[in-house]
């Protein structure tokens, strides 16, 4: 798997992210849930190859008082971070293309870390989402809500009722 965002691999297109396939492919579960700490003290939000690729995911440093409640605070009230767990690079970079026809993404990707580097190293697909983001705001707040609150005390009062 290629680590430049714009270098293009030649996957099998039953493995690649289309159209046709797009609701298979899944969010990324580890940028609100995981704090991973480099050799050099840096915190990223990213357990996976972004960790030293994409310096927006590098959240604080073990150096730093109070390094924990900073690492948690910049990954929380980072949008971009929260909608890449609800929603997904690869959807993000799909939604990005809709918007702006020059971004190319469909037969390119075969695991959700290669869009994450892409959107955040390629400059137009970044600044399509600068300008654009705020209409997912309200779909990406009512997953958050939905997955957080709503599930999980709707299943709590179902296992409540039975008992």
């Amino acid at each position: 798997m290629p680590l430049d965002p714009f270098k293009i691999e030649q996957y099998q297109k039953t493995v690649t992210a289309n159209k046709e396939n797009l609701d298979s492919f899944m969010s990324c579960d580890t940028v609100l849930q995981s704090l991973t700490i480099l050799s050099d003290g840096n915190i990223s939000t990213c357990c996976g190859f972004g960790a030293r690729l994409i310096p927006e995911l590098i959240v604080s440093n073990v150096y730093k008082p109070n390094f924990i409640t900073d690492a948690i605070e910049n990954t929380e009230n980072d949008f971009m971070k929260i909608w890449l767990h609800y929603e997904g690079p690869i959807k993000i970079l799909a939604w990005a293309a809709e918007k702006n026809p020059a971004i190319k993404w469909e037969n390119m990707y075969a695991h959700c870390c290669q869009a994450c580097i892409r959107i955040y190293k390629d400059p137009t697909v970044m600044q399509t989402i600068k300008e654009n983001y705020q209409e997912k705001i309200g779909q990406v707040i009512s997953s958050a809500w939905m997955e957080e609150i709503f599930i999980p005390n709707s299943f709590k009062k179902q296992t409540q009722q039975k008992n």
